[in-house]
């Protein structure tokens, strides 16, 4: 939940609590006991900073139980493409992602990837 407005996210902690839901909160530091996040939240990995070496460095510097890195890759086609401006560093950030080099890191450090069904599990 990108809580730029103190109104909406109040009704989305709300909704949350009610109905289980899970969701992403991008304030460092904030926690809230009856929503399920990831400990932590990294938007580093975007436009310049969206390399191999950004990435890695971004797992690097995380101990935390779970980390959430917002990223954006896609194959693009012609409505993606015309669709946004980010579009082809989107291509650049699927590469990255599974690049042989990333792979490894994860591998050698154990490290789980989940979606957010996995949170809390």
């Amino acid at each position: 939940m990108h809580d730029l407005y103190p109104e909406v996210m109040a009704i989305f902690l709300r909704l949350g609590e009610e109905y289980g839901l899970k969701g992403r909160i991008c304030r460092p530091g904030f926690a809230h006991e009856k929503l399920l996040s990831t400990s932590a939240f990294s938007d580093a990995f975007y436009g310049d900073n969206a390399t191999e070496e950004g990435f890695l460095e971004i797992l690097e510097n995380h101990s935390c139980e779970s980390l959430e890195i917002m990223c954006h890759p896609a194959y693009v086609d012609s409505e993606l493409y015309h669709g946004t401006s980010y579009n082809i560093p989107r291509v650049e950030e699927l590469r990255i992602l599974t690049s042989p080099a990333v792979k490894k890191y994860i591998a050698e450090r154990g490290i789980e990837l989940i979606h957010f069904a996995g949170l809390g599990a």
